[in-house]
């Protein structure tokens, strides 16, 4: 990136959004966003229908907050919140990088472990498909054999692969204990989410949950919001997502693993 369009991303004015969602009696999915003039009645009225907030800025809001509907603040039940479809649901939460977008698929046993080296059995973690060329996957971990996983694709019951514990990548927990590298970090790997740095490489997620998650390098950070390219496939659009929203690497050198 030129030192001139530096400059041009670092005076753009960020713009804050508020987001309101969770899941109603029924356990169907609802969401809408709001204007700032309207964030603290709208908080508010939230907490009081226990559902969720999110607000954060971003330079541009992302396709699945565009999309939603605007939010009522003088409306009751459905008027306040409106129903979404799941899947849209689920893109919007993988975009602001909500936990439960990890949760919802989940088992009551699973759990998000708080680091590599304390990965249990019913831990939820990203493992490689057997080809590099599919991607990464949410995995359950059905069995541990010292430092080798046993692993079951959430999504895809019949899939089951083996992976050292340093091999797999760790979803956001806010419980994480970042490993203890010294001076001894694998290059390009952040250490944790609160050290993220451009030219970095995570692991995201696609826009369709569907489609898996992908090895991504950091171009720009901006508060909460990263962008991302792809690293196999440089020729796509880059991409923005929460800092919450990307998985990690080991960031161990494999000798002191």
């Amino acid at each position: 990136m030129s030192k001139s369009k530096t400059r041009v991303a670092s005076s753009r004015k960020l713009d804050r959004i508020m987001v309101v969602y969770g899941l109603d009696d029924k356990k169907k999915p609802k969401a809408a966003k709001f204007a700032e003039t309207e964030f603290e009645l709208a908080r508010k009225a939230a907490e009081l229908m226990k559902l969720n907030v999110f607000e954060g800025e971003v330079t541009k809001p992302r396709q699945a907050v565009r999309k939603l509907s605007p939010g009522r603040i003088y409306a009751s039940g459905e008027g306040f919140v409106p129903n979404i479809p799941r899947n849209q649901y689920d893109k919007l939460l993988s975009v602001l990088g909500i936990a439960e977008h990890t949760a919802t698929k989940s088992t009551p046993q699973t759990s998000l472990p708080s680091s590599w080296d304390s990965i249990e059995v019913g831990d939820l973690v990203l493992g490689q498909a057997d080809s590099a060329a599919d991607g990464w996957w949410p995995t359950i971990v059905e069995s541990v054999d010292g430092d080798m996983l046993s692993l079951q694709a959430q999504d895809f019951a019949e899939v089951h692969v083996v992976r050292h514990r340093s091999a797999v990548a760790l979803l956001y927990t806010a419980d994480y204990v970042a490993p203890d590298c010294g001076n001894s970090v694998a290059p390009g790997l952040p250490v944790s989410w609160a050290n993220l740095a451009a030219s970095q490489l995570v692991v995201a997620q696609e826009e369709d949950p569907e489609d898996g998650w992908w090895e991504a390098i950091l171009v720009e950070v901006e508060g909460d919001m990263l962008t991302l390219q792809w690293r196999d496939f440089p020729r796509q659009p880059k991409v923005q997502r929460h800092r919450k929203a990307v998985a990690l690497l080991d960031p161990t050198p494999p000798q002191s693993a």
